[in-house]
């Protein structure tokens, strides 16, 4: 949390820290931190509500990563049912002309091309 954060370069800065998400002052003091939250429950990691917002006491809780994976905008611009992952799964066909394109897709619900093709390759929605 504070290295994605804080440390321009951890790999995940780009989607916080650089994004304005920072941690509150509380949360900076580990016990702080453990007093608001709890122990960390068995397959879970700390999520923020909706994917808004700083870290902070309120704002955050344990999810699960079928959790985390619902709230999570892909880059700020759409958020994905699991209905839609699917559809976009069942209509990509790479090989057939008569297949959506994952560029035309991309540009159809105004994500990156990237975003779709980790959808389409399952390395992002790998729950469903």
């Amino acid at each position: 949390m504070k290295s994605r954060c804080n440390d321009v370069n951890d790999s995940s800065y780009f989607r916080y820290g650089a994004k304005g998400v920072r941690v509150c002052a509380r949360w900076e003091v580990f016990e702080n931190f453990l007093a608001d939250m709890g122990e960390r429950p068995k397959d879970t990691t700390l999520g923020r509500y909706n994917d808004i917002g700083n870290y902070e006491p309120g704002n955050c809780s344990w999810q699960t990563r079928k959790e985390q994976a619902k709230c999570g905008a892909a880059n700020g611009k759409a958020v994905l049912t699991e209905e839609q992952v699917l559809c976009l799964r069942a209509l990509y066909k790479p090989k057939a002309r008569r297949g959506c394109s994952a560029k035309n897709m991309a540009a159809d619900l105004g994500m990156s091309f990237t975003s779709i093709a980790e959808i389409l390759r399952y390395k992002t929605w790998r729950h469903i």
